[in-house]
């Protein structure tokens, strides 16, 4: 009896804290942009796909926006890596990539960096870019001129290889967007 209790045991474990964790299903890239919250005009989609490979041609970086409806039930944090992995964004050998990922549903942002980029945007440079230029815009419902001032911003600390000042630990602090 004890046996059957254990085995059990360990099967409803399995479904309770392991599949859980693998149950986002990631839809594959189309591009540099992914708007699968429909956040943006075809228009402004083409214009940012067009700036984002011309990026990536002349600096080697490849930055990723990405729009989702929902976090189904995981962090932005966790999100965003797994996403980012997943994708394998950015270079293998250098690891200049980044994720630009916003959260509709749970409005919030996050950035998410590769090893090799770190040095321009780090933690508390990635937060200010969302509190300044992203977040502003966002709680006036205006989502494509907060990516765009993200996304210059993030471009212009990169192509001018900007590092970052040393920051405190509460300056890699992530704010939502709600109003």
């Amino acid at each position: 009896m004890k046996t059957v209790l254990r085995i059990f045991s360990t099967i409803t474990c399995f479904f309770l804290f392991i599949i859980p964790a693998f149950a986002v299903e990631f839809q594959s890239p189309t591009g540099f942009v992914n708007d699968y919250a429909n956040l943006y005009s075809s228009g402004f989609k083409t214009d940012l796909e067009n700036k984002l490979k011309e990026f990536e041609n002349t600096s080697g970086s490849e930055i990723a926006v990405v729009t989702v409806e929902s976090l189904e039930g995981e962090s932005v944090e966790e999100y965003a890596v797994r996403l980012f992995e997943k994708w394998k964004i950015g270079k293998k050998d250098t690891d200049t990539g980044l994720l630009l990922l916003i959260a509709k549903n749970e409005r919030e942002v996050r950035i998410e960096v590769g090893y090799g980029l770190e040095s321009y945007i780090t933690d508390g440079r990635a937060g200010e870019v969302i509190r300044q230029d992203i977040v502003p815009e966002f709680k006036q419902g205006d989502y494509e001129a907060g990516t765009e001032k993200g996304v210059d911003s993030l471009i212009a600390y990169i192509a001018n290889k900007d590092i970052a000042p040393k920051e405190s630990p509460k300056d890699g602090d992530f704010p939502i967007f709600a109003v």
